[in-house]
């Protein structure tokens, strides 16, 4: 990954999802499957395999382009997790690392605007917990992938898994090369994992999502 430092900040997750989405044009398929190499905080790197599901499109633009995210689904491919359960969630998965302070693996989503009507969006943040923001780690334990706090040592860590689906179409195989490629054609949209970092809606989505709540007369 570069080692440059740039910001998530002010630059909403679905935009970002939308822009690698739209690489493999309008009429695609609506269900992508790869794997991909990622680098740990300690140097060392692993293979993970990742799907992404889309459900609907959207009236502006057909396809895939236009899809809404349906599911994710990240497996550890690591030597010790060989048989990891997967992880599967209607959540924009951004980070995968081993907790150094208990040994478990965790992943680090991201609540994103998976619905047009934004309704969506704010039952998934009320499902959650009504977080300060729209981070979501989930730790496995036991063989099951258990919702957790953000780990404190992920603070400051680059995010280390490719947003969106690969930009060109068939790629079965994402390399460390290929995805800091790939995240530098971005622009400044990278940062690092930080325990106030708003994802996808900025700063913003909890008063959003409690207005919208009041809106509709919901607690």
């Amino acid at each position: 990954m570069s080692g440059r430092s740039t910001s998530w900040a002010g630059t909403p997750l679905l935009l970002l999802l939308t822009v690698f989405v739209s690489a493999c044009g309008a009429g695609g398929p609506a269900h992508f499957t790869w794997t991909e190499d990622v680098q740990l905080a300690d140097g060392s790197v692993i293979k993970v395999h990742r799907e992404i599901h889309y459900s609907g499109t959207s009236r502006e633009a057909g396809g895939p382009a236009g899809a809404t995210l349906g599911e994710a689904v990240v497996q550890i491919l690591s030597s010790d997790q060989k048989q990891s359960v997967p992880w599967r969630m209607r959540l924009e998965p951004v980070h995968v690392e081993k907790n150094p302070d208990n040994g478990e693996w965790t992943i680090l989503a991201a609540i994103t605007d998976v619905d047009t009507a934004f309704g969506a969006t704010c039952d998934l943040w009320v499902r959650y917990g009504k977080l300060a923001t729209p981070e979501v780690a989930f730790a496995l334990q036991r063989g099951a992938w258990v919702q957790v706090p953000v780990p404190s040592a992920f603070v400051g860590q680059k995010v280390n898994l490719l947003p969106g689906v690969p930009r060109r179409e068939g790629v079965s195989s994402v390399s460390l090369e290929q995805k800091s490629e790939w995240i530098g054609r971005m622009g400044p949209s990278w940062d690092t994992v930080q325990s106030d970092l708003q994802i996808g809606l900025g700063r913003q989505l909890p008063l959003q999502c409690e207005r919208y709540l009041r809106g509709k007369g919901l607690p």
